[in-house]
């Protein structure tokens, strides 16, 4: 018998295989905070830095990097009309039971509605 009940369901699950090849191909960037609860998350700078770039090249769409970068656990303001965007993810880290606070900062240059460039800090710098 054909219920609401299973056409939803159905429903759900096309529209789930349908999504499920464009997100494998594009792929997400570490998740900060995993970064954080790693061994070494002061020395991820290159890395995340790298993976941006094999996912932003200069051209995509501000909308693609503000996604990836939200996928990622940061926070993004709205793209400025001069131009430049600015996401940040912030923690705290503890570290010989001191508490300090710790943020990733992805500053995306953009014109005409595109990445041009972007930054990848960490404050603090190192540990």
């Amino acid at each position: 018998m054909f219920t609401l009940k299973t056409a939803s369901l159905s429903l759900v699950a096309t529209v789930s295989l349908l999504a499920a090849p464009a997100s494998a191909e594009t792929g997400g960037i570490p998740n900060f905070r995993s970064i954080e609860f790693g061994p070494d998350p002061a020395g991820m700078v290159d890395d995340v830095r790298a993976n941006l770039a094999a996912r932003l090249p200069a051209g995509s769409s501000i909308a693609d990097a503000r996604a990836l970068l939200r996928g990622a656990g940061a926070h993004c303001r709205a793209p400025k009309a001069s131009g430049g965007m600015r996401c940040r993810y912030s923690d705290i880290q503890i570290q010989d039971d001191i508490m300090q606070d710790v943020s990733w900062t992805v500053n995306v240059g953009t014109v005409d509605d595109k990445v041009l460039s972007f930054t990848v800090t960490r404050d603090p710098a190192s540990d």
